[in-house]
């Protein structure tokens, strides 16, 4: 966890009073939106068919059942790279069904030399740029700010994550998700077919029509197509200018109940040569997560003596600056719902780190429990989180607690606020850092993508602030232990 202190941070137009900026800002979006925003984007739609209890589906890779030659699809792509608004040299058709439990896409991409398609990578999560590809984002809430990220190649190889746009674009491929995908090539080109569970997403029930945006990359020709949003300030990592995936009803999450236990057991064992004896050390060991879906939108996570050994290691970094590494975060605990901790996004602050729990001056620190509710509201993001670390050897245990609310206003902007503790209270006294630390910060966002009809703009302010360094210190002031700012940002080619 950091806590944040003394100057402002100079990024964009940053001044100390702020208060002129700020009027400005609000006045600059009041009259965009009311005066100046003309979407060009043009709306497309793709309708879902509800599978029959008679149709039968054999995911091979071939869209040849019979149900799917029934299905509308869409196939009206235009070319970003390299003639922004072109036709495709190549044709692209993809169709969505489903039933209860499961959404289901199939994708047909025409190729006249199918001996040139490129599929080097397998692995999951994998870099594909080597490779021909097509991806496509679920914004499952249609709040055109959040989507899930999903990417295959002819090879079948599985690339998934959680999307957020704000001040920028956070593409976290640490979020792993439980779905499937079947590829075949042909002499026709390449083709798949793809099983989403509705239990790996998040959504709201009550709505029909999630977002979605799909693109295809034919990569011995540097070709980029997408079904919407083809400008190049646009793109597929951007839900505002995504489609609407309509006419999804009756659909479940099932119970919204998940069990995860664990246990292990260790056994070592010494012989003393001197007496011939063998003593052996049996050690067990157990744990759990419980994840309940209160809503569909809205989960809430119990953890026991959290276990980590699946977690990835993390990729070597070497470091020949004198600011310290971030490594992202890996633990399935703590990854769901992170994109809703993102504060400030463009300006690098980083009022909670949750690497830093379960570590204590570099040392692993192992977490006794846990608990989480995430999820949205209404128009508000939740994010809640406690967690206890045990005792080990010299080290006490801490208690981390972190509060995030977002409000979604407009089209593309929020205001949001959180508050972070870290407490060592139950141990002993420490001279560094304090035994109880607390952060509070405040960041607002004013983002568009009809400025002057298409082009992005954005305003970012930010506060945050933190306790005194010392209990008995009253001289540090206020402003000294905060960092603020202001940002204006205009995203678009050529500037």
């Amino acid at each position: 966890m950091i806590l944040l202190s003394g100057a402002i941070r100079h990024s964009g137009f940053l001044y100390r009073s702020g208060k002129i900026f700020v009027a400005l800002g609000w006045f600059l979006f009041m009259y965009c939106h009311v005066t100046m925003g003309q979407n060009t984007t043009e709306n497309k739609y793709l309708e879902a068919s509800a599978l029959e209890e008679s149709d039968e589906i054999l995911l091979d890779g071939q869209l040849n059942e019979g149900f799917w030659s029934n299905v509308h699809g869409v196939s009206d792509f235009n070319m970003t790279v390299p003639v922004e608004g072109g036709d495709p040299t190549e044709e692209t058709i993809v169709k969505i069904v489903y039933d209860e439990n499961n959404l289901y896409i199939g994708i047909k991409m025409l190729d006249r030399d199918p001996s040139e398609i490129k599929s080097f990578q397998k692995s999951r999560d994998a870099d594909l740029s080597t490779d021909d590809r097509f991806t496509w984002i679920l914004d499952t809430f249609q709040d055109y700010r959040n989507a899930y990220y999903f990417e295959i190649n002819p090879a079948g190889a599985m690339v998934d994550g959680i999307l957020t746009i704000g001040q920028g674009t956070t593409l976290n491929l640490d979020w792993n998700g439980i779905w499937r995908v079947w590829t075949h090539t042909g002499d026709f080109g390449w083709s798949a077919e793809v099983r989403i569970p509705f239990r790996t997403l998040n959504f709201d029930k009550n709505k029909d029509t999630w977002g979605i945006n799909f693109q295809r990359i034919i990569r011995r020709k540097n070709e980029e197509l997408m079904w919407s949003g083809f400008r190049r300030n646009q793109g597929i990592l951007r839900p505002q200018n995504a489609g609407q995936l309509t006419n999804l009803q009756d659909i479940s999450q099932g119970l919204g109940l998940e069990l995860v236990p664990y246990s292990t057991v260790r056994n070592s064992g010494v012989r003393d040569l001197d007496t011939d004896s063998f003593s052996e050390d049996w050690q067990y060991d157990f744990g759990f997560d419980v994840n309940y879906n209160v809503t569909p939108s809205l989960k809430a996570s119990i953890t026991y003596n959290t276990d980590f050994a699946e977690v990835e290691v993390d990729d070597r970094q070497i470091n020949l600056s004198r600011f310290p590494l971030f490594f992202p975060e890996k633990r399935a605990f703590f990854l769901e719902g992170a994109n809703i901790y993102s504060f400030a996004p463009r300006s690098g602050q980083r009022p909670y780190f949750s690497r830093t729990i379960g570590l204590f001056d570099n040392q692993p620190v192992p977490i006794s429990y846990g608990a989480r509710l995430y999820g949205r509201a209404g128009d508000y993001d939740i994010a809640f989180q406690h967690v206890r670390t045990d005792d080990r050897e010299d080290i006490n245990s801490e208690q981390f607690t972190v509060a995030r609310v977002r409000k979604n206003f407009w089209k593309e902007s929020r205001i949001g606020i959180i508050y972070t503790r870290r407490s060592t209270k139950d141990g002993e006294e420490l001279e560094t850092p304090l035994q109880d630390r607390h952060t509070v910060g405040v960041d607002l966002e004013l983002n568009t993508s009809e400025f002057l009809g298409d082009k992005n703009l954005q305003f970012e302010a930010f506060m945050v602030a933190h306790n005194r360094p010392s209990q008995a210190d009253d001289s540090t002031k206020f402003w000294d232990r905060t960092s603020r700012g202001l940002r204006f940002n205009f995203p678009n080619q050529p500037w």
